[in-house]
């Protein structure tokens, strides 16, 4: 599909993320030695997206440096994209234009993608609490954070790196399949 909004479509595939948090990628933040960012997450909190291997590649192709300023999936270039940019109806009409010749897409959404990832890392031996962290899903029990703060609750970040990994294993086993 190229461009931002491919870009989005992209990260989210690879990190299990949402496309409000994918536009919200700041170059400036990716911690690129960790493989992670700071995202938004629900309540006005921040969490840290794992970024792996191929999401990294990802980032430092599009933004063309490791050094940028921006918006991420822009590279920093032209108008930065909204949240409302990337309503599932308007990727779903880009990717229609992108592959005409795919015919009708199977309905899908992001909530479902991560649903469905969700499941096949439980199936292949992923904890929990692991796949949580990795959806940035608030863990039960974990304190609240102040607005603007980062939730860490039991080093998310760190909790994330399994099944993200694991989940672009599976990607890559399915080869152009993604």
């Amino acid at each position: 599909m190229g461009g931002a909004h491919g870009a989005v479509l992209e990260l989210c595939i690879l990190t299990m993320c949402l496309p409000w948090e994918a536009v919200a990628i700041e170059l400036a933040e990716v911690d690129w030695s960790q493989g992670c960012v700071p995202v938004p997450a629900r309540g006005g909190s921040r969490r840290l997206l794992h970024l792996p291997p191929d999401a990294v590649v990802a980032l430092a192709r599009i933004a063309g440096t490791a050094t940028g300023r921006g918006q991420a999936v822009t590279g920093g270039r032209g108008r930065p994209l909204d949240r409302r940019d990337v309503r599932l109806d308007r990727i779903r009409a880009r990717l229609a234009i992108a592959a005409p010749d795919v015919g009708e897409l199977q309905p899908w959404n992001f909530h479902g993608l991560r649903a469905a990832a969700a499941r096949e890392l439980l199936e292949r031996g992923c904890g929990h609490q692991d796949v949580v962290h990795a959806l940035g899903l608030k863990a039960i029990g974990s304190a609240t954070v102040p607005i603007g703060g980062i939730r860490t609750d039991g080093d998310a970040a760190g909790r994330a790196v399994v099944p993200v990994d694991k989940w672009n294993a599976i990607l890559a086993a399915r080869g152009n399949a993604r």
